[in-house]
């Protein structure tokens, strides 16, 4: 059965709510970009970074910031009916965080905290933790086992990175001059948080879906970020042809198609070689074209993003719109994740 996602929250430079995310990427909005960082030479580092935190606040309490903004988004509706339904029972309650894994500007210690404080604030004992964009994918397929099983009546899944650091911002601007490769989007920072439970849950708490996924998986493959294995498009490729028969035809995907030439070259492949698991005239996006570069949470954000512009009707074209939809992302070290979202703004469950 697919599993019903109840709640969402997004937070990015662009905006501070989902609904707004949708909104204001479907008018062509773009988040500012303050010059407050800049090279040896005087230059200006392009970077989206939110406003309301500045620039110096470090990895570890952006990190804080923007899934517990995220999170308090995703719980409001729950909240709202505390008075009347019993709150969730932390030892029913999974929690899954999604960060990248350590490098320049981000350390250890950064996602530690990060996970301490998410799990003091939901009151769980600990935190699972997955990692890269593809990781939030891999968080899905537990989080849905988790369920089924009736171990968790509700999981909830945050997916938070920032690359709005001074070490991580000079470690990018190298990469965005080599003359054999694409202009990446500029740096930038964001989170998403959802709640995924059961169809009991949502009538438990009046709840009408937004979306349910019907179905995720993760897969490693050859090439990552830090080899030159040839893109062969395997994973990604395996991973759409094991999307159930019974699912599709998918109307549209939002992934890193166009964030730079592996993740690109990547999809087209797995697309080409699954025309007939596509419809016609599917739109493919990607929300890190207008918000930046997005790390471990472009996975979520992308899935985010489909869900919230569906629900609002602010999807580019409506005759894609109708129907299922991909997202999808690539870690660093390769693993290839990918999601089926269904009924993305209908009612899946009658409110009680």
């Amino acid at each position: 059965m697919p599993t019903p996602l109840l709640t969402l929250g997004m937070i990015s430079p662009l905006a501070r709510t989902a609904p707004e995310h949708a909104f204001f990427l479907r008018a062509g909005v773009l988040p500012c970009t303050p010059g407050a960082f800049r090279d040896g030479e005087g230059n200006t580092i392009h970077a989206a970074y939110c406003p309301w935190l500045g620039a110096s606040l470090p990895p570890d309490g952006r990190l804080i910031a923007l899934a517990s903004s995220a999170l308090r988004e995703a719980l409001a509706p729950l909240l709202a009916r505390s008075h009347e339904t019993p709150a969730f029972a932390a030892q029913k309650l999974a929690l899954f965080v999604c960060t990248a894994a350590p490098w320049e500007g981000l350390g250890d210690a950064d996602r530690t905290a990060l996970e301490a404080h998410l799990a003091a604030e939901l009151s769980t004992r600990a935190a699972t933790r997955c990692t890269g964009a593809a990781g939030f994918f891999h968080a899905l397929v537990e989080a849905e086992a988790l369920l089924a099983r009736g171990d968790h009546h509700a999981a909830v899944i945050i997916a938070a990175d920032t690359m709005i650091s001074a070490p991580a911002l000079a470690v990018l601007a190298e990469e965005a001059h080599h003359p054999w490769a694409s202009s990446p989007p500029r740096a930038s920072e964001g989170a998403v948080a959802i709640v995924l439970g059961t169809d009991d849950t949502a009538r438990r708490y009046a709840l009408s879906p937004l979306a349910r996924i019907a179905h995720a998986a993760a897969r490693q493959g050859k090439a990552n970020d830090d080899n030159d294995e040839m893109v062969d498009g395997a994973a990604l490729t395996a991973l759409v042809r094991g999307v159930p028969s019974s699912v599709g035809p998918i109307a549209a995907a939002y992934g890193q198609q166009g964030v730079d030439p592996l993740r690109s070259r990547e999809w087209h492949v797995a697309t080409a070689r699954n025309v007939s698991r596509f419809r016609g005239e599917a739109l493919f996006e990607s929300i890190e074209t207008w918000i930046g570069r997005l790390g471990a949470a472009a996975g979520a954000m992308n899935l985010a993003w489909g869900v919230a512009s569906r629900k609002h009707r602010t999807w580019e074209r409506t005759s894609a719109g109708d129907g299922c939809f991909a997202a999808w992302a690539i870690s660093t070290d390769g693993l290839r994740g990918l999601a089926i979202v269904d009924d993305a703004g209908k009612p899946a469950v009658a409110a009680r």
